[in-house]
């Protein structure tokens, strides 16, 4: 595996009373690939790691991107979600676009975290809803 392991860094620390768990990202120019992730689960002298990667050639332009303020107004101003936000960023999700060949495209996303640990990613070209967890 050719994994380029110290191009991750670390996003999110979940701890209860006997585990430890690390979330980190791959940051490729700038970004973060949403993708591609670590999680490392401690318990006890046990750990545990797993995670997802694909070699990220190059990143779609972030440059076209709308303001994540536009991203809120167009996707909560009017909604019923009575949820705090308490994380905003930019980084990039892999989408699959079918042309003659196959070819797998890191999108730029804006990633809103909700409080109670709900993530949404929007398209950062057109503020639509592509994924959430």
């Amino acid at each position: 595996l050719d994994i380029p392991v110290d191009s991750f860094v670390l996003d999110k620390t979940l701890s209860s009373h006997e585990i430890q768990e690390y979330l980190l990202y791959q940051k490729f120019q700038g970004g973060l690939v949403y993708d591609n992730f670590l999680r490392i689960r401690i318990q006890g002298q046990k750990a545990e790691v797993t995670g997802k990667y694909r070699k990220v050639e190059e990143l779609e332009d972030k440059r076209g991107a709308i303001p994540s303020n536009k991203v809120l107004l167009k996707n909560f101003f009017k909604s019923e979600v009575n949820k705090k936000i308490i994380g905003i960023d930019i980084g990039y999700l892999e989408k699959t676009v079918r042309t003659q060949d196959v070819e797998l495209v890191f999108l730029p996303v804006w990633r809103i975290t909700m409080e109670g640990g709900e993530v949404i990613y929007f398209n950062a070209y057109t503020g639509d809803e592509v994924a959430s967890s």
